[in-house]
């Protein structure tokens, strides 16, 4: 499909104007060579990893992969990584020295660069050498070095399409974080391997009409943060909108609802519309949600539901790649 295509000329093409030559001066040390993965991971993650180089891993709102993370400077290994991130419901995780950092989405707020191989040449920390990993030295964890040129990530996925942000939604809506698109109601067979949810009046993702809670939201003006602010007051964790001008809240996803999982992207294909009472911003379309959470949910959100989050990008919610 164009998307499959084009995500990696993508990457390409960013290295190739960004980085500098490291890979001459790094093949004349006599470093040995690290795997890229020996490790078995959990179903569903790739065993291909990819290479990237942030342009400055910082914490917060900076950092390339936002999620959980945890650091192990004894024991690190890419399976202690991976298994980590797919318990905590992520779909990348990213081995950085001792640390390991999980993450929905890259960073849409920040620039990175694809290093192809350089997670597997060896070498001086503060040359950007790739580093064994602390629990298993044939392996590759990057470079965590705070003086390393350049800082290397390498980063497992479990759905690689989904790595980029395509925007058409606003990450945040105060404490409401989006988790993702959920696609149903008419099948689109030119994206076969799109998970569709069967969506009628009688089977929907989420229970409740907010028209018929008390009090209702009324049609005609619907934002995300009316919508939300709707369910959170009748007692609601999840809320979602549709179709510009509808939302629907509960407390659970209903009838084996799933998100989108395809390297199509979200539109046109999808018909996003633009919110009845925010053209700004989107509200899902015919038979697409857009899926809201507060914490405690069991969902995993593409940006953390810590505060530092709340109102971020929202630049991000234009359609485009953002990189």
């Amino acid at each position: 499909m164009v998307w499959q295509i084009a995500l990696p000329l993508l990457l390409t093409l960013s290295a190739a104007i960004a980085a500098p030559d490291w890979t001459a001066r790094q093949l004349k040390r006599n470093f040995p060579p690290l795997s890229a993965n020996q490790s078995v991971l959990p179903p569903g993650w790739s065993g291909s990893p990819e290479c990237f180089a942030q342009c400055g891993f910082d914490s917060g709102t900076s950092s390339f992969l936002l999620g959980a993370s945890f650091t192990d400077p004894v024991g690190m290994t890419i399976e202690s990584c991976v298994e980590f991130c797919d318990q905590e419901g992520y779909i990348m995780a990213g081995l950085f020295g001792a640390e390991c950092h999980c993450a929905n989405i890259f960073n849409p707020d920040t620039c990175f660069e694809s290093d192809f191989g350089f997670c597997t040449i060896g070498g001086p920390a503060e040359d950007g050498g790739a580093q064994p990993c602390p629990g298993d030295s044939r392996e590759s964890c990057g470079n965590g070095s705070p003086v390393a040129t350049p800082q290397l990530l390498n980063i497992f996925f479990k759905d690689f399409c989904r790595a980029l942000w395509q925007g058409g939604a606003q990450f945040t809506s105060g404490p409401w974080r989006l988790i993702y698109f959920y696609k149903y109601g008419f099948p689109m067979s030119e994206f076969s391997d799109l998970i569709l949810i069967s969506d009628t009046v009688g089977a929907r993702a989420l229970q409740h009409n907010a028209v018929d809670l008390h009090p209702g939201l009324p049609r005609g003006n619907l934002t995300i943060e009316a919508c939300v602010n709707a369910c959170n007051a009748s007692g609601f964790k999840l809320a979602g909108v549709e179709f510009a001008d509808e939302c629907y809240c509960g407390n659970e996803l209903l009838h084996n609802s799933q998100p989108i999982s395809s390297c199509a992207p979200i539109a046109p294909n999808a018909n996003a519309m633009p919110c009845k009472g925010d053209p700004d911003n989107f509200c899902g379309g015919p038979g697409l949600l857009y899926l809201y959470s507060l914490p405690e949910t069991g969902l995993t959100p593409l940006i953390p539901f810590d505060s530092i989050f709340d109102g971020y990008c929202p630049s991000c919610s234009q359609f485009g790649i953002h990189t």
